[in-house]
């Protein structure tokens, strides 16, 4: 579908110019003739016997009041055009009344109107007297108004004809000696026998100069002719018996011929008429047909020409008119289609441009004498002489104006036409520009084709003709163009390539590398509406091409990216002719979209180089941040948000669509390690391409612990990770913890807050089916923790079991505790002596095992399993002066009855062995109704059997 040609402004003046016209319309303004009259019919030739339809248009209210006669007569009465010398005719009419008194063909008076149509045939009234019947004999005739009031001639005349007897010929050129049969129908006797006999029918070939219709009685020059009515003769001379209704006559060589008067055998070139004359009634009978014979053969390659375009003429056969070298021929070029019926007698002046081919020829002469008969003339190259009274010669490159021409040869020596005719049009050129396409992507060359740009278009500039591009919306006149071609320069240069002998140019140019007003800098063209148009001084020619630029397209194949996956971006239609360079950038939210702060880039298109630099092609895919061309990376893996993809120019201009797309948090799991004494497990799953070290940043209280990630194995291209933060007081189960993982050294997802209590709150609530060790664990815990809430005053105002039910925080008896075994064993070593054991409650459940050493740097303490120092494990120590304290930690929920035995060694000698348990303490304080942690330690105990229970 075409586009609208919108926000261009073009001004048009038309003038018309009417030969012969009763009303002449200029702009919405009427005006008419001085007579305001106006005939008209639909056609001028008539069958005998055929109605004859005339409007008549103009009769306005002062013409209905004069005496109006609308009439039809012979051609042979009209030489005297002054009506009132014409009382003595004998010729034929009829007429109406159409003003005062109008009457229709009855005789009846009708209204008045300012339009009429009337009908002659059987219509109107005739003159009897004067040679007017009902019916309208053969013959031409003119119709006409004469104003009786006035005492004038009104309105314009229409010649129309009614034809009895039909001429017809197969062609109407014929070359010289070559007979011309013409086909006779009609002859028949209700229309030419009369008083029993045929009328005296002449069928005539005569000169055109004289078949002016003034009438046949005065025609006494003609080549040939036959009889075919009264004393009829067939082509031998012999009397007729019978005349035949269709019959075929052949002149040349044949039919009667009047030496006298110009007749001859042979029918020299020229041009001529055919038709019938009733000397019995003094009238032409039948149709004219006009003939051409000609010596002289002119032909060319084709009959359309675009202004400015040569016409080469091709000619033969000029022999004939050349044996002595006073003959004067000339080919000529003529406005107009058709023969003048005046002749060429009367043309020298009429030639657009003409060649002589003998007498006055400028080349191509021996002796004065044309060598060859054959040959081509080009016009205007070898336009001889322009017509003598218009000094503005067409020169080459110009051609002649647009229109209707005739070619043909005429013989002024023999005072004749000598060659067939050729009719040609020579059309205004329609320069045309053409685009391969109506939608380009920023940055790609934009291919123009152009066409029919003639010299003559470029020469009728006052300053220079090119290409514009320019935006949609711009007026002529005031267009910026943001890219031209110069196709002809004011200094008469032409740029353009291509075109038959520089006059008819077309070819292809392309922007921006063939712009000759070297605007490349406006390139890449920016997205939006634009116009391509050929533009001459400060118009535009022909229509303009519309055409719109879109940018190039992005986009990273999905809208979601897990976290640490790999970011694939398929990119399209970008091409290096952007001189300002291009990235392709990946920004978070928070960022200003622009050349700084994306988070990553790859550079597509280099700075003034115009080169690629990661692909090969204008289409392609890279990967973020294997594709990431800056040195170091900033990110191997990025945070967990939403960005945004663009193509940015070097000035931080986008460049492209906008793909949105998000990186999903980690998938993670928070939860406590319930055999464990209060320790806060976190897992996380990320893909395998993971680069760097992946660690967990907890914060609770305001105290900041990083913890590294403990990797697992691949599954299915994912690896977990397992973080565990420890140290957990159980009446801190209530306090939340943050925790931010961190990759390469960057923070990359932050996590919710969480805590021991959130987890207990979410699993007890859980729909799931009940897991009822797992609830009783969670129970106990939380009870544990509300007691050590209370035990040590912390956060009393939300103690964590306070969305249990009263059933829910009974704490159970330890009057029956097992496990509870509390001795020493072992050689004493001097200086070295375990002392006491305890278990402090404030801590995550540890043993505080009291003992004397001289050296503590010789003593080692085990529990068979692992080993401690001082030099190497100095948290696990505490004290000075030869008394120390050894803090046995991280003890299982569920080994709060198990017998811990733990052995000192001293310079590597096995010392003394304290065996001692969690529920050694509960058991101790069981049996102290008044102690102040009773309460603390039922919870424990509860919570340490429920954990046993639930991990058996």
């Amino acid at each position: 579908m075409k586009k609208k040609w919108l926000g261009i402004t073009l001004a048009l003046l038309v003038v018309v110019v009417a030969a012969v016209a009763a009303v002449v319309t200029l702009g919405n303004t009427k005006v008419e003739a001085a007579d305001g009259i106006q005939i008209s019919v639909e056609k001028t030739q008539f069958a005998l016997n055929e109605g004859i339809d005339v409007t008549v248009t103009g009769i306005d209210a002062t013409l209905q009041t004069h005496d109006l006669e609308l009439r039809l007569e012979r051609d042979i009465l009209l030489a005297d055009a002054d009506y009132a010398n014409r009382s003595d005719y004998n010729g034929y009419r009829q007429y109406f009344d159409i003003g005062k008194d109008a009457r229709d063909g009855a005789g009846n008076l009708i209204p008045s109107a300012e339009t009429m149509k009337v009908t002659f045939q059987n219509g109107g009234r005739y003159h009897p007297e004067n040679g007017g019947v009902a019916s309208i004999p053969a013959g031409t005739y003119t119709i006409w108004i004469i104003d009786y009031t006035d005492n004038k001639a009104i309105g314009n005349k229409v010649h129309v004809s009614v034809q009895q007897i039909t001429l017809s010929t197969e062609k109407t050129e014929f070359l010289y000696g070559e007979p011309i049969e013409v086909t006779v129908s009609g002859l028949v006797e209700e229309a030419y026998y009369t008083s029993g006999k045929w009328h005296d029918l002449e069928f005539r070939l005569e000169n055109t100069v004289l078949a002016d219709d003034v009438g046949f009685k005065y025609r006494a020059t003609y080549h040939q002719y036959f009889d075919i009515g009264d004393a009829a003769k067939d082509e031998s001379g012999n009397t007729m018996t019978s005349i035949p209704e269709t019959r075929t006559w052949t002149f040349q060589n044949g039919g009667i011929k009047h030496p006298t008067a110009g007749g001859t055998t042979s029918i020299p070139a020229g041009a001529y008429t055919l038709w019938i004359l009733d000397f019995t009634n003094s009238i032409v009978v039948s149709n004219k047909v006009d003939i051409l014979v000609y010596d002289i053969t002119i032909s060319t390659e084709k009959t359309e020409f675009i202004q400015g375009e040569k016409i080469a003429v091709d000619f033969s056969g000029v022999d004939y008119h050349t044996t002595s070298n006073n003959k004067d021929i000339e080919l000529r070029i003529e406005s107009g289609w058709g023969y003048d019926p005046i002749g060429f007698t009367a043309r020298r002046g009429a030639s657009v441009a003409y060649a002589d081919l003998s007498k006055d020829c400028t080349g191509g002469k021996v002796d004065n004498v044309y060598v060859g008969n054959a040959g081509t003339k080009v016009f205007p190259d070898q336009d001889g002489r322009y017509k003598a009274n218009n000094s503005n010669k067409y020169t080459v490159g110009l051609g002649y104006p647009a229109g209707k021409y005739t070619l043909w040869v005429l013989d002024y020596t023999q005072a004749h036409i000598c060659s067939n005719k050729i009719e040609i049009t020579i059309r205004a050129a329609e320069p045309e520009l053409k685009l391969e396409k109506n939608t380009f992507t920023y940055g790609e060359p934009i291919n123009v084709s152009y066409s029919e740009i003639t010299d003559y278009l470029m020469k009728s500039c006052s300053a220079w003709l090119q290409i514009d591009i320019f935006k949609a919306g711009q007026v002529v006149g005031q267009i910026s163009n943001t890219a031209a071609y110069h196709m002809y320069n004011k200094d008469g240069s032409v740029d353009m390539t291509g075109g038959e002998e520089n006059l008819i140019h077309s070819g292809t140019i392309t922007f921006p590398a063939d712009d000759t007003e070297d605007k490349g800098a406006n390139f890449p063209l920016a997205p939006g509406e634009w116009y391509i148009c050929i533009r001459k001084d400060n118009s535009i020619v022909g229509e303009p091409v519309y055409f719109t630029v879109e940018y190039p397209t992005v986009e990273a194949g999905k809208s979601t990216f897990a976290f640490g996956e790999n970011i694939t971006v398929n990119f399209n239609n970008i091409y290096p002719n952007i001189k300002t360079g291009l990235e392709l950038r990946m920004y978070p939210d928070e960022y200003t979209i622009g050349k700084t702060q994306s988070l990553a880039w790859a550079t597509m298109v280099n700075a003034n180089e115009g080169v690629y630099t990661l692909m090969h092609g204008q289409s392609g895919t890279l990967t973020f941040p294997e594709n990431d061309d800056r040195s170091p990376k900033l990110y191997s893996t990025y945070p967990v948000g939403t960005y945004h993809l663009v193509l940015v120019d070097y000035d931080g201009k986008v460049c492209s669509n906008e793909y949105t797309f998000t990186i999903s948090k980690p998938d993670a799991i928070a939860q406590p390690e319930l055999k464990n004494s209060i320790t806060m497990h976190y897992t996380v799953e990320c893909d395998d391409d993971v680069n760097g070290a992946v660690s967990m940043l907890f914060t609770m209280n305001g105290n900041d612990v990083t913890v590294d990630g403990v990797a697992g194995e691949v599954v299915n291209g994912k690896k977990t990770y397992a973080f565990a933060f420890e140290n957990i007081l159980p009446q801190q189960m209530g306090d939340d913890i943050a925790a931010k993982l961190i990759i390469d050294g960057k923070v990359v997802y932050t996590f919710d807050a969480y805590s021991l209590l959130t987890y207990a709150t979410n699993k007890l609530a859980s729909n799931e089916a009940v897991d009822v060790a797992a609830h009783d664990v969670i129970i106990a815990m939380l009870n544990y923790g509300a007691e050590a809430q209370l035990n040590f005053g912390y956060k009393t105002d939300a103690l964590v079991n306070s969305a249990l039910s009263d059933g829910q925080k009974q704490l159970p008896a330890i009057n029956s505790v097992t496990g509870v075994q509390n001795k020493v064993s072992g050689t004493v070593v001097d200086g070295y002596l375990w002392k006491a054991a305890t278990l402090d409650l404030q801590s995550t459940l540890a043993f505080r095992l009291k003992f004397e050493a001289s050296d503590i740097s010789k003593v080692v303490i085990s529990d068979g399993t692992s080993s401690w120092n001082f030099q190497d494990n100095p948290e696990y120590f505490k004290g000075g002066n030869g008394t120390y304290y050894f803090y046995y930690k991280n003890i299982m929920a569920h080994q709060f009855a198990t017998e811990f035995e733990i052995t000192m060694y001293v310079d590597g000698v096995e010392a003394q062995t304290v065996t001692y348990s969690v529920n050694t303490y509960i058991s101790y304080i069981g049996t102290k109704d008044s102690s102040n942690v009773k309460s603390i330690c039922q919870a424990l105990y509860a919570y340490g059997v429920e954990a046993n229970a639930y991990g058996a």
